[in-house]
């Protein structure tokens, strides 16, 4: 970040503040003063009030010149943080380089820039940092909102060379809700550089396909589920994951689990069972698996044990789409059934 320009357009911003851009008081004094000047030049020849007219235009448009001036300089100051003029922050955009024959994408500008793919609330994620210019041994990581949520992500030690940065560090970052971020490189006394990034809602790709199958493995081999029956039609919306860290995950979905048989050509369901779930997920040596699922208790005790299981922001996500994710579910059981039960 170029600390000596942005001093520059504050100053500037100030001084024009302070003289053409500010509020003009027009008193009754002024006002007779002003009527006294008109008079007399109305009596003097007219080549006078011409250069008067001209004079008069002159300093407008330099007003105008002033104040355009200063809305430009704003506007790159703005745009150099990450900002519009309307306050918003903006994600860095990608930029893809080749350096010594590697072709390489980031987001940022030098002196700070990222490596990383696309990022979801909640869920842990690998950053390369590209660092220029004189470092130091550790750095910081300070990851902040325009809501004025911050959260601090750790020290890092800065290694050598990679790619064209004269430092660069690999960490792990996440971050706890969707929403444009602002990720600061602090050295002991400064911000190094700053990167605006962009987290998603919902779950990642890489984690959707992955974890959905952990989860239907579970209750399709859990003795607690074996009650409806051993032929069960099972799906699952699986709308939220957390996972700080590569060992252990959660996961919160929607479950339908059905059973049904045939009566002639009807398809007849026996029984079936449709709840929210928290699952807990965890490496276990050679893979991942599902080590436990909860469900919350039935009668008076649904709600309180609900909101016990489910952060807020899901429990908010469960009451405003639970019937359509239960709609969706069944029909999609069904339509397995069909094909399935003889």
């Amino acid at each position: 970040m170029n600390v000596d320009l942005d001093k520059s357009l504050e100053h500037f911003a100030r001084q024009a503040d302070e003289s053409v851009l500010q509020p003009l008081v027009f008193t009754s004094e002024m006002e007779q003063k002003v009527k006294r000047q008109i008079d007399q030049r109305q009596r003097k020849p007219s080549r006078f009030r011409a250069a008067s007219l001209v004079a008069l235009v002159c300093a407008s448009l330099l007003i105008l010149l002033v104040a355009s001036e200063r809305l430009h300089l704003f506007d790159r100051y703005n745009a150099r943080n990450g900002q519009t003029s309307a306050g918003s922050w903006k994600p860095s955009p990608l930029v893809n380089e080749t350096y010594n024959g590697r072709v390489f994408s980031y987001y940022g500008e030098k002196p700070v820039r990222i490596i990383t793919s696309e990022l979801y609330e909640d869920q842990g994620q690998k950053v390369m940092w590209l660092l220029n210019g004189t470092l130091p041994q550790k750095v910081k990581i300070v990851a902040s909102r325009e809501t004025g949520e911050r959260v601090e992500l750790g020290k890092w030690q800065v290694g050598g060379p990679n790619f064209d940065a004269d430092g660069h560090f690999p960490s792990g970052i996440t971050l706890p809700d969707a929403g444009i971020w602002r990720l600061d490189v602090v050295t002991d006394d400064s911000v190094l550089g700053t990167v605006y990034i962009e987290v998603k809602p919902g779950v990642a790709p890489y984690n959707q396909s992955f974890l959905e199958e952990k989860i239907l493995d579970y209750l399709r081999t859990s003795p607690d589920f074996d009650w409806l029956g051993k032929n069960r039609m099972i799906s699952i919306d699986l709308f939220g994951v957390q996972s700080p860290d590569a060992s252990n995950k959660t996961g919160y979905a929607w479950v339908v689990i059905q059973s049904f048989r045939r009566d002639g050509e009807t398809l007849v369901e026996e029984n079936g069972m449709s709840a929210p779930m928290v699952f807990k997920i965890s490496y276990t040596g050679n893979d991942y698996r599902v080590v436990a699922g909860h469900m919350p208790k039935d009668g008076s005790e649904y709600r309180t044990s609900l909101q016990e299981l489910f952060p807020k922001k899901y429990l908010n996500y469960l009451d405003q789409h639970n019937q359509e994710m239960v709609e969706k579910l069944l029909e999609k059981n069904r339509n397995q059934a069909e094909k399935l039960v003889k």
